[in-house]
């Protein structure tokens, strides 16, 4: 398959029926695909694949030396280079195979510091996994990336990118530094936490995939790659710490020498092809997701689904596949039915939302939930259901305040200056959203705290009462929430609320009822997730075969 480097277009452009191969078949067959696409007038840059030992065989027949390069001179042109890449997706799932892979009970990978190689570190993967358990049950979550299925994959899970970025995401580390600081009353990162940083860092550098990813992310490492970038800085420092890592005397606790070396191939081989593109072939950017196989796995996807969502297919499938897809790529469908007898998207979402707006607001008793939470003052909040509450108030303040007039003076009454001093960061609420905030995290006031809290004590309290729950739950849920929160609210902190705006004249009532309706979303869309973990999955019927087999008589 041929991608490319400007646009989000790919082709394919030969397809080789194959049992068994090797590189020595394949080189010929590669050269020739190049020589093809050069002759169409397209110039091919990089060569991208994972670190298939094959695929590595391939790489070292491109060098003149036989050995592995990531700049070889062209096939077509010895005077042009070609560069060699493996694809960052597929070191990342390694990554984390190779984590899940060792051997001592904790899984433990033992690293060079990477700000001072001489000091060991270790990263602990049941570290996450007993994050991931503390988070389990509750609606309120610190980490709200972890799943059971991220933390304890299978083997073909294993093969899912998505949940390997689960585990290497920012929120996962804050997360592990917030519960570790907790835990020991330390102002010093988790060591996993730091690993899961490093790793995601170059992640961003390899996968910026629009121009404005950093600025809307305000993350200077999502903005476009340019010439000689300072960011190439951070990449050597990689490829010296992963090197670093690899010479470790010990044994265990590392990546393999495939990992590790593909690992260190790619993270020098990026600041090479992005010096050369924007040099020397015009480019002012280099957006650098443009150089993965993504395109190429959802080819195999789309091979897969459309022919019949089987995971194993035959050749005979790919190529009717293929045609269906180069068919739907030319023609353009028009529905046949007159202007006058078509559907309006437009007037459809309408009757659905006023139909659902309509059954929300049914008649429904709050008798039996106000008897449920009169002891909802008596339930305990631990620091980390703090936490978690003040990020999802900022978030609530943030959803509200991007869908209104953006009124400052409403701004200012709802957060607090972000600027303030945490005397005691590990005890502090606002300690997640401080590790988070790249500038533009909304900081939610005492007040905004306050009612969350309330929110979540009256869900926690109907939670508790099995038989009530399963009436609130299959019910207009968000409805009932909102209500008994504001009649509570109301009795305890009207005169809070009761004010209204002087700049914009907005009534602050009417704002808490927004804020409240975000969290509701968020509390009960958690706890369906969390319900729908925890259903029994079908019994393997392959394994009770065997297991009946084997069972003496």
């Amino acid at each position: 398959m041929i991608s490319s480097l400007s646009k989000r277009w790919s082709s394919i452009v030969r397809l080789l029926p194959c049992s068994s191969s090797s590189a020595e078949v394949l080189f010929p067959i590669i050269k020739d695909v190049i020589r093809d696409v050069e002759a169409c007038g397209l110039s091919v840059h990089v060569l991208c694949t994972d670190n298939y030992p094959m695929n590595v065989n391939i790489f070292k027949l491109f060098s003149p030396s036989r050995l592995l390069e990531h700049i070889v001179p062209h096939p077509m042109d010895s005077n042009r280079p070609l560069f060699l890449l493996f694809d960052f997706v597929h070191i990342i799932k390694l990554i984390r195979n190779n984590w899940l892979n060792q051997i001592d009970y904790n899984k433990t990978f033992t690293y060079p510091d990477f700000e001072n190689i001489q000091v060991a570190s270790t990263a602990v993967f049941e570290e996450i996994r007993e994050l991931y358990k503390g988070d389990q049950h509750s609606v309120a979550k610190l980490a709200p990336r972890l799943t059971f299925k991220a933390c304890w994959p299978s083997t073909l899970e294993r093969q899912n990118v998505s949940l390997a970025l689960r585990i290497f995401d920012e929120s996962t580390a804050a997360a592990l530094n917030v519960s570790y600081q907790s835990r020991y009353h330390t102002s010093r990162n988790s060591q996993t936490a730091d690993f899961i940083t490093i790793i995601c860092n170059v992640w961003k550098l390899f996968n910026i995939n629009t121009p404005n990813k950093g600025i809307l992310h305000k993350d200077e490492f999502s903005v476009p790659l340019t010439y000689n970038d300072t960011r190439f800085m951070f990449l050597q420092r990689v490829v010296d710490w992963a090197e670093c890592w690899r010479v470790m005397p010990d044994k265990r606790g590392k990546l393999s020498p495939q990992t590790s070396t593909s690992f260190r191939h790619s993270c020098i081989a990026l600041p090479c092809i992005v010096n050369h593109l924007t040099g020397n072939c015009g480019y002012s950017y280099v957006l650098s997701s443009f150089l993965q196989n993504d395109p190429l796995e959802h080819h195999f996807g789309l091979y897969r689904m459309m022919s019949g969502a089987q995971y194993h297919i035959s050749y005979c499938q790919v190529l009717e596949t293929e045609r269906r897809i180069k068919l739907s790529s030319i023609l353009k469908l028009f529905s046949k039915k007159p202007v006058e007898d078509s559907i309006s998207l437009k007037n459809f979402l309408e009757s659905c939302s006023s139909s659902c707006d309509q059954d929300s607001h049914a008649s429904f008793s709050l008798e039996m939930y106000l008897s449920a939470i009169q002891g909802y003052s008596g339930i305990e909040l631990n620091k980390q259901i703090l936490q978690s509450l003040s990020f999802i108030a900022g978030y609530s303040v943030h959803a509200y305040y991007k869908h209104s007039t953006k009124c400052q003076s409403c701004l200012l009454f709802l957060t607090e200056n972000k600027e303030m001093e945490i005397e005691e960061p590990s005890d502090s609420e606002y300690r997640l959203i401080q590790i988070i905030d790249r500038g533009s995290l909304k900081w939610p006031s005492s007040d905004v705290i306050d009612a969350i809290i309330t929110l979540w004590k009256v869900f926690s309290s109907i939670e508790s009462q099995p038989s009530i729950f399963n009436n609130f739950i299959t019910g207009p849920s968000r409805s009932i929430l909102i209500q008994l929160t504001t009649s509570l609210i109301e009795d305890e902190q009207a005169e809070v609320w009761r004010v209204m705006c002087d700049e914009c004249g907005t009534l602050m009532w009417d704002v808490l009822a927004k804020l409240l309706t975000a969290t509701s979303n968020c509390l009960i869309s958690n706890k369906i997730k969390n319900m729908n973990s925890q259903l029994p999955l079908k019994p393997c019927v392959e394994n009770t075969r065997k297991l009946k087999k084997l069972k003496p008589n």
